[in-house]
């Protein structure tokens, strides 16, 4: 069958989705696959351009778009693609994070920079910004937290998009948050040594304070 045309077999491959982030960042990879985030954000920013002077469209903005970057942490991946990025807990935690809120801020940043220019000032969207980037954190903590049972990791996250947002006014609101956050750390280094170890894809884990 010499007639037919050479690369054929490939016209799937080539025409296959190809995502903007990098493999490592798997939760952005197969999340923003899943949401179609990649089409949502553009569409966000450009409302929060359009109404640009009402300072509350950006944060209405940048509010929906935490729950669509939160849906990429929503569900577990198998334990194998945990071995592959596994150093210690803490090591693997840090690079989750760091991807997850190096992306996050990336994504954010438009938003911001409407609502700085805007009259809400830089020093208003600093502080968004900054809020912002704490939820995220809280959601990616809450997905390894509960890993890799799926029911727990949304009711979690949920209810800390709950307290953070709802409670945020409350004095008792610092402590509280604080404690939260430290809870997700201990409790997603616990998880993810019993994890790895019970798989058995790895030798024993140092403790986390190595």
């Amino acid at each position: 069958m010499a007639w037919v045309p050479p690369g054929r077999a490939d016209d799937a491959t080539r025409h296959r989705w190809r995502s903007p982030f990098r493999s490592e960042a798997f939760e952005w990879v197969g999340g923003m696959r899943a949401s179609k985030g990649l089409w949502l954000w553009p569409l966000l920013l450009g409302g929060a351009t359009w109404q640009r002077a009402a300072p509350g469209v950006p944060v209405a903005a940048l509010l929906v778009w935490l729950l669509v970057v939160g849906a990429g942490y929503a569900t577990p991946e198998p334990p194998t693609m945990l071995a592959l990025a596994l150093r210690t807990p803490r090591q693997f935690l840090r690079r989750r994070l760091a991807l997850g809120l190096g992306y996050g801020a990336l994504t954010a940043a438009p938003f911001l920079a409407l609502l700085g220019a805007g009259t809400a000032g830089w020093g208003a969207a600093l502080a968004v910004g900054l809020f912002w980037l704490l939820l995220l954190t809280l959601l990616i903590l809450s997905k390894y937290a509960f890993y890799p049972n799926a029911s727990h990791i949304r009711t979690t996250q949920g209810l800390v998009l709950a307290v953070s947002l709802l409670g945020a006014w409350h004095p008792a609101y610092p402590p509280l948050l604080l404690a939260i956050a430290g809870g997700l750390v201990w409790q997603s280094q616990r998880r993810l040594r019993a994890v790895l170890e019970t798989n058995h894809y790895s030798s024993p884990l140092p403790d986390a304070g190595d």
